[in-house]
């Protein structure tokens, strides 16, 4: 049975939603000014990653080990690339998810390149169809897409959010985070 948690991370709260086999839907609620969870209201990440990993006791030990890693890095807006991700989806669209995996962080992608790489040059209203149905936020770096002019295009959770993702996936790299 699917458990969810809600964690405060850098940009807003995260809700993660955890399967028997990995992470199956984060949803992003962004920090807004003046808002009851924006900066000025401090949760306390200890007692929400000790409810986690109370959690995780009922997972396989690489599996847990898995999630607490991509707890961590989502609280701190980091990656680890052996997140374990439940894909639900379309064929089409776990191709176009796991194409997505691999757009480098602090990098941007258009539609039509990520359908470029697909071999599908003419599928990119497929391709931004499958971006804008990835529940794992965050973690299936959908927000790294853009149009092809340069415009931010859509995102599930707010442009301001993928905005301020692509923001702080870049300022980490110039301080040196990978």
């Amino acid at each position: 049975m699917p458990s969810t948690f809600q964690i405060q991370t850098a940009i807003g709260i995260a809700f993660v939603k955890i399967g028997e086999r990995g992470i199956v839907e984060t949803r992003l609620k962004p920090f807004t000014k003046g808002s009851a969870t924006g900066p000025t209201r401090r949760r306390n990440k200890k007692s929400e990653l000790f409810e986690f990993e109370k959690k995780l006791q009922e997972y396989p030990k690489g599996i847990k080990q898995s999630l607490l890693k991509a707890l961590n890095n989502l609280l701190q807006l980091g990656w680890n690339e052996d997140v374990p991700l439940m894909l639900d989806g379309t064929p089409f669209q776990i191709q176009v998810w796991k194409l997505l995996l691999t757009v480098p962080r602090g990098e941007t992608w258009t539609y039509q390149e990520l359908a470029n790489h697909l071999g599908r040059p003419s599928a990119t209203r497929a391709v931004a169809n499958a971006c804008g149905a990835n529940k794992i936020a965050y973690f299936i770096p959908c927000h790294r897409i853009i149009r092809s002019d340069g415009g931010l295009g859509g995102y599930r959770w707010g442009i301001e959010l993928k905005q301020r993702l692509l923001d702080v996936e870049k300022s980490q790299l110039e301080l040196g985070f990978t």
